[in-house]
């Protein structure tokens, strides 16, 4: 009897081994899934970190904020306004950046690390747009300032140049971030598609 069970034992062993071949192809399959979280990882990391950069540019809008006022004394209104732009367009960024940072792709399921992907989206162009207003808001009255000013034209069209080349710089930046994001969503999706 024992002769028996022993060779049952064997018997229904051998039937359910696993083939070495399927083992690797599903460690293989593994591996390349990590690979692609660590890598939608670095992406995050990495505009995290752009994000929390750029803040500091609020941080340096609030200090000029003052040289406007005694220099070229503009309205105290005005140079208030223009601390506050720095201030809430640089903590934006501080918390959109420090949320990034915070989002663990890697322990999300890929469906929901797509829909965090997303948001991130929505958000970058929610934040964009409203940069844009308020910063609009901000640069026409101060144009006036700068116009009425005694050697008005001259400031007037200096700032327009410095407008046009932080247009460009800040366009720039924003397409490098629009660039990374969609990189993070195309490498979560490329996870799901794997799966």
């Amino acid at each position: 009897m024992d002769e028996l069970t022993l060779e049952q034992l064997k018997k229904s062993w051998q039937s359910t081994s696993v083939s070495e071949s399927r083992l690797e192809e599903t460690a293989e399959r593994v591996r390349a899934v990590a690979k692609k979280k660590r890598k939608s990882m670095g992406i995050a990391r990495k505009m995290s970190r752009d994000y929390l950069r750029i803040s500091l540019l609020g941080v340096i809008v609030m200090l000029l904020a003052l040289p406007l006022y005694y220099v070229i004394e503009a309205p105290l209104g005005l140079c208030i306004f223009y601390g506050i732009f720095g201030l809430i367009m640089g903590s934006l960024n501080a918390v959109f950046g420090l949320y990034i940072r915070n989002i663990d792709f890697m322990g999300l399921p890929v469906v929901q690390a797509i829909d965090k992907a997303l948001l991130i989206r929505r958000m970058q162009w929610t934040l964009l747009a409203f940069g844009i207003c308020l910063g609009l808001c901000l640069l026409i009255p101060l144009g006036m300032v700068f116009w009425d000013l005694p050697e008005g034209r001259s400031v007037f069209w200096g700032g327009v140049a410095g407008g046009i080349i932080g247009l460009a710089i800040g366009i720039s930046k924003e397409r490098k971030f629009f660039r990374q994001s969609r990189a993070l969503l195309r490498a979560l999706q490329a996870i799901k598609a794997g799966e």
